[in-house]
């Protein structure tokens, strides 16, 4: 891809910024014009040009006072300055170096001289610039954490930073730089990689890619006896193991131009960990499900036998409210269970008539300790029991009282049973 030049004319005269615009007129050029000193600084600080044609003799601001602005611009200081004058003198010329001039066209123009001066002075700017931008770049990604690689369209890697170099077990740029990029990758993950070239090759510069992939240390680097080159850029090859450790990464790629040349850019992070935490997160997932699955049939289990026992059962929380309780329970009180959940103990014992004697039971919510008594109780149908009833506070971190377990046995029953 070429480049073009801006180059700023900075004459108060239209005769002679026509005549300049009519000498650098070129494809390679983008020209602009200021006809006085203040619009010269303000299109100089807009553009930034690789060139600015400067008049020496102009009204209000001249040109040596317009370079001197420029040389104190962080941003202007550096753009290379072409005094145009008519002055011919020594003392003019020492000014305008002094004032940081790179050079000086005399009035008349020569049109030779001055297009040989502008071509070299652009190339060696813009070759300037590009050497400071790649140094800046360089800096940039010398410390990222993340390796970054630039491959050209055939793949092969003409820039890997230092964090690339650690992760692939590179001792120096050279055992990466002019090799493929297919060289770093497992064989198995070689159309994958394929895919991320192909808008390159079709010359899209837009494009962002991200994909997660497999590489290979460098002592570990598959190998292969050829790597084609085709189009697209390469053909699977038949590649093995020497040994070495795979890796997980993910690939983030752009388009970028590298040489004035058409490459991508490739950021490469290292996910091994991350992968080991998704495995052990699917791992737990896993062991929870199965436990699970065991509490639930834990559970069932528990309730058939819950429902079973011809002792009558209760949980209450710490205010007394009923959690649950199993059909036993809800016999000697002489309710439904689902009428019983959630209502508060005193009241269900208010329910029968003549009331449940369920005192030790209040006793141990106000107080926190275990109790065991029996009562004789006739229920509404007239029947006579005696009850053998126990309390088992659960008790939590800060000592309060989190359940009680009420636990009731027909003591006439059991004994006759035995």
């Amino acid at each position: 891809m070429s480049f073009k030049s801006t180059i700023l004319i900075v004459d108060d005269e239209l005769f002679m910024s026509k005549t300049l615009e009519g000498l650098l007129t070129s494809p390679d050029y983008i020209l602009a014009v200021a006809t006085n000193g203040e619009e010269a600084l303000a299109k100089a600080s807009e553009l930034t040009p690789d060139l600015i044609l400067l008049d020496v003799m102009m009204p209000i601001m001249d040109g040596f006072e317009v370079c001197r602005r420029l040389r104190t611009d962080p941003v202007l200081s550096d753009v290379p300055v072409i005094m145009v004058t008519a002055l011919d003198d020594r003392e003019s010329r020492l000014r305008g170096i002094e004032v940081g001039a790179d050079d000086f066209v005399s009035k008349p123009i020569d049109p030779v001289e001055l297009q040989a001066r502008v071509r070299t002075i652009t190339k060696l700017n813009r070759y300037r610039r590009l050497m400071a931008e790649r140094a800046r770049f360089e800096r940039i990604t010398e410390l990222a954490p993340d390796g970054i690689v630039i491959v050209d369209a055939e793949g092969i890697v003409q820039f890997a930073n230092p964090a690339l170099l650690k992760m692939l077990g590179a001792s120096e740029p050279a055992d990466i730089l002019k090799k493929s990029m297919l060289s770093f990758v497992t064989p198995d993950q070689t159309e994958t990689c394929l895919a991320c070239l192909k808008p390159l090759d079709a010359g899209n510069t837009s494009f962002v890619a991200r994909l997660e992939t497999v590489f290979v240390r460098m002592e570990g680097r598959w190998t292969s006896s050829e790597v084609q080159s085709l189009n697209p850029p390469f053909a699977p090859v038949t590649y093995k193991s020497v040994g070495g450790e795979p890796f997980p990464v993910e690939l983030t790629a752009g388009y970028c131009e590298w040489d004035n040349k058409p490459t991508m850019q490739i950021i490469v992070r290292d996910i091994t960990e991350r992968k080991w935490a998704e495995e052990s997160i699917k791992t737990a997932y896993a062991s929870l499900k199965e436990l699970n699955e065991d509490l639930r049939h834990s559970r069932d289990i528990f309730r058939i036998l819950f429902d079973g026992l011809d002792d009558g059962l209760a949980l209450l929380d710490g205010d007394g409210l009923v959690l649950t309780v199993n059909q036993a329970m809800s016999r000697l009180l002489g309710s439904n269970v689902d009428d019983l959940m959630y209502e508060p103990w005193p009241e269900i014992c208010t329910l029968t008539s003549p009331p449940f004697p369920g005192q030790i039971v209040l006793d141990t919510l106000t107080d926190g300790v275990s109790r065991r008594g029996r009562e004789r109780y006739t229920n509404p149908n007239g029947q006579t029991h005696d009850l053998d009833m126990q309390t088992f506070p659960l008790i939590g971190r800060e000592q309060a009282i989190e359940k009680v377990i009420v636990h009731i046995v027909y003591t006439r029953e059991r004994l006759l049973g035995s």
